[in-house]
């Protein structure tokens, strides 16, 4: 609940890449001039299942990625603890 108020800026740097990778899959045509996110095809390998997660999340945060993250942060400490409690029983 902390987390609520958090801007892009404020998370780890691994969140931070993953963020404009699912921004370039959702409107292609962004960063055209960067070396990096220039074309879709070199990021295309990166993490899919993690970029495809938080894409599907932000569909339902209205687009805003950080709070996508924030619930996928919230779901996966949740099945941690979750299993966590069971890996002791």
């Amino acid at each position: 609940m902390g987390n609520l108020n958090t801007n892009y800026s404020s998370l780890s740097s691994d969140i931070q890449n993953i963020i404009p990778i699912a921004q370039k899959f959702d409107n292609p045509e962004l960063f055209k001039n960067d070396l990096y996110l220039n074309t879709i095809d070199n990021v295309r390998y990166y993490t899919p299942f993690y970029v495809q997660s938080l894409r599907l999340l932000s569909k339902f945060t209205n687009q805003e990625y950080v709070q996508a993250v924030n619930v996928m942060n919230l779901v996966c400490h949740f099945f941690f603890g979750v299993f966590s409690v069971f890996s002791y029983l």
